[in-house]
């Protein structure tokens, strides 16, 4: 059996057929309302991706002609039961009931107040007023002046950052002040990234209409000095969102949905934020670990290029020795067979007694024998590094060794 409708599910059923207005909510629970329609079968409502939406069906609009449910159930597919005669309890619910005669017009919400609304599932609940504010929020009602609002919209802008912000406390994020200068209102943080909150009227740009005075300069002067443009304040209502030094985001009243309807799409954008910082300080770290295995790298090649080219230099070493050591052994034996012609016997003599000590000297300083033999046994296979340090010492190869390109 179908319980009777009370005055504020009548209310809220003749709002659903008009279109569901916003500008005249007719209850705060207007959505508890609607499910209760819904499960009587006099409406359609659609919650679907953070939306809501409702239409009147064929029975609904019989309610509202003739005051009582369709004699045929068959129309809602439930069991026949007795309608009855009328639909209005004799003792509505309070919680549902409405400030006004249920004949009268609906009263539309005063100007600057935001849309009464009901949390539902993945829905943010709106603040009716000013209760317990946070330090951050309690900092902007005492100083309204940072506000760049109208006065009109006021106190609908306290209402919503004051809803943001018990949100955000709600989902565990952190929530701080923000001082002068900074034209943020307060900061939500949901993990990396704190986001300034701030609350704007938008102006609408209109052509100036020149003054009198103006008129006359024009004509005095040969020259305008009047504006092209005057800007007028509005009644919409901008929030805008502010990561850090990155482009921030605006979500600003539109002609059918205010902010206060939005506000599933600025927490979104909010943990977007948190979450796309995540990633840079994720991909940073990233290529600072990269940046320091690719230093060692570079280091562990160098030392094993480094001792490397310890060898190629001692072979170089010996290379020069030799050939100073076989070019003055050739020498020697071209001075002895020389010395016969010297016809001084005793400078002949003395030639022959330097000649004898050369080849001793020689002996003693041969190449094998005096070179200083390299450290270690040899790799062969760090002759690559020991390339790769002969050549690494280019800028290029340089910022290629510290950014992993190494080859």
């Amino acid at each position: 059996m179908r319980l009777p409708l009370n005055a504020s599910q009548l209310a809220v059923l003749g709002w659903i057929r008009d279109g569901c207005p916003p500008e005249s909510i007719p209850v705060p629970t207007y959505k508890q309302s609607a499910n209760t329609l819904r499960d009587r079968g006099l409406i359609e409502l659609d919650r679907r991706r953070g939306r809501w939406r409702a239409e009147i069906v064929d029975d609904g609009r019989y309610c509202l002609e003739h005051g009582a449910y369709p004699p045929d159930p068959s129309t809602i597919g439930r069991k026949a039961t007795k309608a009855p005669s009328h639909l209005q309890d004799p003792a509505p619910d309070r919680r549902d009931t409405p400030s006004h005669p249920i004949n009268d017009a609906p009263t539309p919400p005063p100007v600057g107040s935001p849309p009464a609304r009901d949390a539902s599932p993945g829905e943010v609940a709106l603040a009716t007023e000013l209760r317990s504010p946070h330090p951050a929020v309690k900092a902007i009602i005492d100083d309204q002046g940072r506000l760049d609002v109208p006065k009109e919209l006021r106190r609908r802008a306290l209402l919503l950052l004051h809803s943001i912000v018990r949100e955000a406390i709600r989902r565990g994020w952190t929530v701080e002040s923000a001082t002068r200068p900074s034209s943020d209102l307060a900061t939500i943080n949901a993990g990396h990234q704190p986001v300034g909150i701030r609350l704007k009227g938008p102006q609408k740009r209109v052509p100036h209409v020149k003054t009198a005075k103006e008129i006359a300069d024009d004509k005095r002067w040969s020259h305008s000095w009047a504006p092209r443009y005057d800007y007028l304040p509005t009644d919409r209502l901008r929030l805008e969102l502010r990561p850090g030094n990155y482009s921030g985001t605006n979500v600003e009243d539109s002609i059918r949905t205010q902010v206060e309807r939005k506000l599933d799409q600025v927490f979104a954008l909010i943990q977007k934020a948190s979450d796309d910082q995540r990633k840079r300080e994720t991909e940073w770290r990233r290529r600072q670990l990269e940046q320091a295995q690719a230093q060692q790298i570079a280091a562990e090649r160098s030392a094993r290029g480094q001792a490397y080219g310890t060898w190629v230099n001692s072979l170089d070493e010996l290379h020069a020795a030799w050939q100073r050591y076989a070019s003055l052994r050739q020498l020697l034996v071209d001075a002895r067979s020389e010395l016969r012609t010297v016809e001084d016997e005793a400078r002949r003599e003395s030639l022959t007694q330097f000649l004898a000590w050369a080849e001793v000297h020689l002996e003693i300083d041969h190449p094998l024998t005096a070179m200083n033999l390299p450290n270690g046994e040899p790799v062969l296979g760090d002759y690559q590094d020991w390339i790769w340090t002969q050549r690494k010492a280019t800028p290029q190869n340089v910022w290629q060794a510290f950014t992993g390109g190494l080859q």
